[in-house]
């Protein structure tokens, strides 16, 4: 018996201390059972000899008070609970996610992520199609994107206005309708054949 609970307490060990996610473990009072962190990343910057402590006197008074409120759902529920919250360290703005998940009938495991760099890329993304809509909305010359299929995805106002076809019937493969009917055919199965080289 001492043997198995020695095992367990070793790959509970090797999974905390190879994990690049913040761990946090806590009792439904908010008393830190046990912390890890990976050396030198953004979510090493709690102080050393937490455990035993209380979540308010270590977090902000409003990240404690949603980080309990997702604990205790956690074990109420059985089922895991996320959230994301911002904060500042090193005068740095970061973001985090964090999943909890219940442990035993009276403490949670918190994850914590770092998920600063995926936010930005995603903003940026968002940021560059903005801009991306706007050069195509006032280009003077019909724009239209195609998939791999050969089916349209995107039209510009200049194509609907050279086409005669307003934005949805210009999807898929309705661009047909602007071509004359004589040539309709012919030039929906070059067009099938080009896109099928694509493929």
């Amino acid at each position: 018996m001492v043997w198995i609970i020695f095992q367990s307490e070793a790959r509970y060990r090797a999974l905390l201390e190879n994990n690049p996610d913040q761990i946090i473990r806590l009792n439904k009072e908010g008393i830190f059972l046990d912390y890890h962190a990976l050396p030198g990343s953004s979510l090493s910057s709690l102080p050393e000899g937490i455990r035993g402590k209380h979540i308010e006197s270590v977090f902000p008074g409003d990240l404690a008070q949603i980080t309990m409120k997702h604990v205790n759902q956690a074990i109420q529920s059985n089922n895991l609970q996320s959230f994301e919250y911002q904060t500042k360290l090193d005068k740095k703005d970061y973001e985090f996610e964090a999943r909890v998940t219940s442990n035993f009938k009276d403490e949670a495991i918190v994850f914590i992520r770092d998920i600063t760099e995926i936010k930005r890329a995603n903003q940026e993304l968002i940021e560059s199609q903005k801009r991306y809509k706007t050069l195509t909305d006032i280009s003077p010359v019909g724009i239209f994107h195609t998939d791999l299929q050969g089916k349209t995805v995107f039209v510009n106002p200049t194509y609907c206005a050279i086409s005669g076809l307003n934005y949805q019937d210009a999807l898929g493969i309705g661009w047909i309708e602007s071509v004359h009917p004589d040539d309709r055919e012919k030039i929906k199965e070059k067009w099938e054949n080009s896109a099928s080289q694509l493929v």
